[in-house]
């Protein structure tokens, strides 16, 4: 394409390209992969037992996920958190 149309047209018509495949993914619920190359496995991901925790760890494990978030998500953290409260 780019020694017909040139850098820039060519540069669009892949981006287009892209574009339309990650919306046909997205539209028909589909994952990508690629032939020559085995599936990835999605990592397991195995939650803490909070059942298990004490309070305090439960605790200190909350802190350090809020000390995570950014000033405006930490913001709306407190505020979710306030109404939950007040009900």
């Amino acid at each position: 394409m780019r020694g017909k149309l040139g850098y820039k047209p060519a540069i669009i018509a892949l981006a287009r390209k892209l574009l339309m495949l990650v919306l046909h993914l997205l539209v028909n619920h589909e994952s990508y992969f690629e032939k020559n190359f085995p599936p990835k496995k999605p990592a397991k991901i195995v939650p803490p037992s909070f059942l298990s925790m004490s309070s305090d760890q439960i605790l200190n494990l909350l802190s350090e996920a809020v000390a995570e978030l950014s000033d405006v998500e930490r913001a709306e953290f407190v505020r979710k958190l306030n109404r939950i409260g007040t009900v």
